[in-house]
């Protein structure tokens, strides 16, 4: 069976998970799962991001001082040589057994493949974000006899985009079909993380060194984690013992903030002029967080992972062995002349195997 790498770029960090069978592994730099986007001489991920910042300011600006342009070569070769690392000293390249499933949005390149491709990554097969969150949907859940129409709202963190189809069940087995074409909006959750660590900083002593911005950003998204419960969290994160006084975060007033309206506002937009969906298939990195979730359950149903920041590398990687449930998709993989899942058939076979995950 040929293996998978899913890979989800967004602007400031990278999730890479490797799928071996029914395994599917976060790969990470070594020190965190969401890489940060850094490169610098022959340091990539974390330890790029710290020489960045060493010896720099621990201002509000510094919070994205640290991050390299994710699509050029220098860092896409750090993902390729860490994914080699991972699998053993085994580039991902189909000779090798292996594809990179690209989740792809409306800030992905039109050139992306042939970046990829020129840092080492030759066998990178491109997988709408949509169609990631649906097979994360199917690999995640006990759809049992589910039918009717589905909207998937990617979470990016500079965009959103919902794209509507129907599952439906054709001789025992799914059928998925896109019925529309995906809106998209240049708004995401992305500067949030920012707004908040920078509200940390505001309440610290001096002192503090910039390579702290960093863990800070960490203890943002775990922040975000706890707001889940609906409670008032106070802040224990990095940086608990330089704060003048407790900080205390609650979900009414952060949803209350102008930053979060907007984007809560117009995702209920995106959805209500895709379709009158039976069920959300919500994710992406900035579904982390709980306001846009909790705004889309107003309008239907609601399906979530438990943790949303790996959704679309994780459905990408999932793509080769979900891709004969989609009516009319044909896997690029196969266009290009590469078979990459032999053992399973077209989508017009009604005797397509189903995965153990959905027998």
């Amino acid at each position: 069976m040929i293996g998978g790498a899913g890979l989800d770029v967004q602007p400031s960090r990278t999730m890479m998970v490797v799928r071996e069978g029914a395994q599917r592994l976060p790969v990470g730099d070594g020190q965190r799962r969401l890489v940060p986007n850094a490169q610098i001489g022959t340091l990539w991920g974390s330890p790029a991001a710290e020489a960045i910042l060493s010896g720099g300011s621990p201002q509000a600006e510094w919070l994205s001082r640290w991050r390299t342009d994710p699509w050029s070569e220098a860092f896409l070769t750090g993902v390729h040589d860490r994914l080699t690392g991972f699998l053993g000293q085994v580039r991902p390249i189909h000779s090798n057994g292996y594809f990179v499933y690209l989740s792809t949005g409306p800030d992905t390149p039109g050139n992306a493949l042939e970046l990829c491709a020129a840092a080492g990554l030759a066998d990178t097969v491109p997988v709408e974000s949509g169609e990631a969150l649906i097979c994360r949907w199917l690999a995640e859940s006990a759809v049992g006899d589910w039918t009717g129409a589905v909207a998937t709202v990617a979470c990016g963190e500079n965009w959103t985009m919902a794209t509507p189809y129907t599952v439906e069940r054709s001789g025992g087995r799914i059928v998925v079909t896109r019925t529309g074409g995906c809106v998209s909006r240049a708004v995401g959750g992305g500067s949030w993380c920012t707004e908040l660590a920078s509200n940390v900083l505001e309440r610290c002593r001096e002192g503090i060194p910039a390579t702290a911005l960093l863990p800070l950003l960490d203890g943002v998204l775990e922040l975000a984690s706890a707001l889940r419960d609906g409670e008032t969290t106070e802040w224990a994160g990095p940086l608990t013992d330089q704060l003048f006084a407790p900080l205390m975060f609650t979900p009414h007033e952060l949803s209350s903030r102008p930053s979060v309206e907007r984007v809560t506002t117009t995702v209920c937009e995106l959805v209500r002029a895709t379709s009158a969906p039976d069920l959300l298939i919500v994710g992406g990195p900035c579904a982390v967080w709980p306001f846009i979730p909790d705004a889309l359950r107003e309008l239907a149903p609601l399906w979530q992972s438990r943790e949303p920041e790996q959704d679309l590398a994780v459905g990408a990687a999932c793509w080769p062995v979900l891709q004969p449930f989609f009516s009319g998709v044909p896997d690029p993989a196969v266009l290009s002349g590469h078979a990459a899942e032999p053992s399973v058939q077209t989508t017009t076979d009604s005797q397509a195997p189903q995965p153990p995950w959905l027998r």
